[in-house]
């Protein structure tokens, strides 16, 4: 037995040695590597760079330092030749971007108004804005009618990948158009949207600031279409009841339902006037035609392909997610 112990060891104990040797040895050959002037292994140059040191997060905080002096200085806040440190201290007072905001702050006051004119400029420029890029067609939502009016205004009417019907509608002069002239040469971004929709008056800084920054390469229309909360009959579509509760406001102005077209027209000239609307304003005709095609709800948001197809699709718009959809459709 002492003879069969003794054989075993004489077998494995070579090979244990030899394991052993070779994991002494390892980390010195890795040692070998590094020079007394490179003290740590070097890193892998293929590795992404870290957040903050990417090259062109740099240029974008460099781009939003400019558009905040460009802002401050038009509001005369700011004063050329001024140092950094009195920047950022004018920064911090006007804006309080680099402090605790205050409390007591509502958004009727100036401090909010400047946030939000400094926001729609990021928004035109297409750097540093905080996006909620909100839930894709198809997903779960919560409620019936969700955030962001998502739900039911997307899965009604016209969807991802159908070709837009042809219709006719009206500039707001009262002359007839097709609606399919608008997508001829580029893509369009269109909005539904009446002077009674307390949403779509919330998004029209943000629809015109896209249009400033696709000027070039996507036409922006509004859809105006019936009212959507008359004073005089139950707000229209299949989610009437629950936008007349969350935007019941003495700001939306009240209107009764037009009953002609040239009530309606009129309409829209009150809502480009009031709204000071810089975007292209077509007329929805008598029938709703449009109103029925693209799914029954105002605020709603449709991106059309040269070729007449919906590219992207939002129950309620939203700038910062349709941005990114104009910049991926523009690449293709």
């Amino acid at each position: 037995m002492r003879r069969s112990y003794a054989r075993h060891l004489a077998i494995f104990f070579p090979a244990i040695l030899v394991v052993a040797v070779f994991m002494l040895i390892k980390p010195s050959t890795r040692s070998q590597n590094t020079t007394a002037s490179d003290p740590k292994p070097q890193q892998n140059t293929n590795e992404f760079p870290r957040r903050f040191d990417h090259p062109d997060r740099e240029k974008e905080r460099a781009r939003r330092w400019e558009v905040r002096r460009e802002l401050l200085i038009e509001k005369g806040y700011l004063t050329e030749g001024m140092s950094e440190e009195e920047e950022l201290a004018v920064f911090d007072k006007v804006l309080g971007r680099f402090g605790p905001r205050d409390p007591s702050e509502d958004d009727n006051s100036e401090r909010a108004e400047l946030r939000k004119e400094l926001e729609l400029r990021y928004l035109e420029e297409g750097i540093g804005h905080r996006r909620w890029h909100g839930r894709g067609m198809g997903q779960p939502h919560p409620g019936e009618f969700g955030y962001q009016g998502v739900g039911i205004f997307e899965g009604r009417g016209l969807t991802l990948g159908d070709t837009v019907p042809s219709m006719q509608v009206f500039d707001i002069n009262g002359q007839p158009v097709q609606l399919s002239q608008t997508w001829q040469d580029r893509p369009v971004l269109l909005v539904t949207g009446s002077i009674t929709c307390g949403f779509t008056q919330e998004c029209i800084s943000q629809l015109d600031a896209l249009s400033r920054r696709f000027s070039s390469d996507v036409n922006v229309v509004l859809l105006y279409t019936l009212e959507a909360m008359p004073n005089d009959e139950e707000a229209p579509g299949p989610a009437g009841e629950a936008l007349a509760e969350q935007y019941e406001s003495s700001d939306v102005p009240s209107y009764p339902q037009p009953k002609s077209l040239q009530q309606r027209l009129e309409l829209a000239k009150a809502f480009r006037d009031q709204c000071n609307v810089q975007s292209t304003i077509l007329v929805d005709t008598m029938n709703n035609d449009g109103w029925q095609a693209f799914g029954q709800a105002p605020g709603m948001a449709v991106l059309i392909t040269p070729d007449g197809k919906v590219a992207h699709k939002e129950g309620w718009f939203n700038a910062y997610v349709m941005a990114d959809e104009i910049e991926a459709e523009l690449r293709q």
